[in-house]
């Protein structure tokens, strides 16, 4: 273990991952990981989406930063062009990765980081369907009401997709059913206008003094 720490892992990732490569068991979880993303452009990103939890918790004992940003590429929004400034919890809650959202909580990352366009972990464990990192987002402080740039809520992004459990959650904790984009739509607008008849019924059951939605 000593052998790791000469690598600033959150400043040197091909030094740390020559370090990692030594293991003398080549089949060991951290081992096969590492292969997995030693050749990829954005290995920690890969590593996070991926769900290599073992890779990344040696990572993180020996100097990564939990809220490293590890995708600074360019995203258009309703607003214009942004950086992504993706850090790896987001694309461990977008992808549904309980065990490397669960560690990189252990390990500081904060719950409600923002990326460039202002989307929050919630944000992302929404659109990519996942309720159990919702909770364990939720359990941590995350705010479920926090928008991005373009004025989208979490609730906007899981009735858009589909995601009938995962809108239930938000609603259950808080999340405001009237909340509208800066274009004027409300999550009930987007889950109508994407024909996800379970949610537009769902949302449209709610107290109707809460709920609104955007007349075409």
């Amino acid at each position: 273990i000593g052998r790791y720490r000469s690598c600033h892992c959150d400043n040197d990732w091909n030094k740390c991952a020559e370090v990692l490569e030594r293991d003398p068991d080549e089949h060991s979880p951290v081992s096969l990981q590492l292969r997995d993303v030693r050749s990829e452009g954005r290995p920690l990103l890969r590593a996070a989406e991926r769900g290599h939890s073992h890779l990344l918790r040696e990572l993180l004992e020996h100097g990564l930063e939990a809220d490293k940003v590890v995708d600074n590429s360019y995203s258009f929004t309703l607003q214009g062009v942004a950086r992504r400034n993706v850090t790896m919890l987001h694309q461990a809650a977008r992808r549904g990765q309980e065990a490397v959202v669960e560690l990189l909580l252990q390990y500081g990352a904060g719950a409600d980081v923002q990326d460039g366009a202002g989307t929050t972990p919630v944000m992302c464990a929404a659109d990519g369907g996942s309720p159990s990192v919702l909770n364990m987002l939720i359990e941590r402080g995350a705010r479920v009401n926090s928008a991005d740039v373009d004025g989208s809520t979490a609730l906007h992004l899981g009735a858009r997709r589909g995601h009938l459990e995962t809108v239930r959650r938000l609603v259950l904790h808080g999340a405001d059913t009237g909340a509208r984009r800066k274009d004027g739509y409300s999550a009930l607008d987007l889950a109508r206008q994407r024909n996800h008849a379970t949610i537009v019924d769902y949302l449209s059951s709610l107290d109707g003094e809460h709920l609104t939605s955007r007349r075409y």
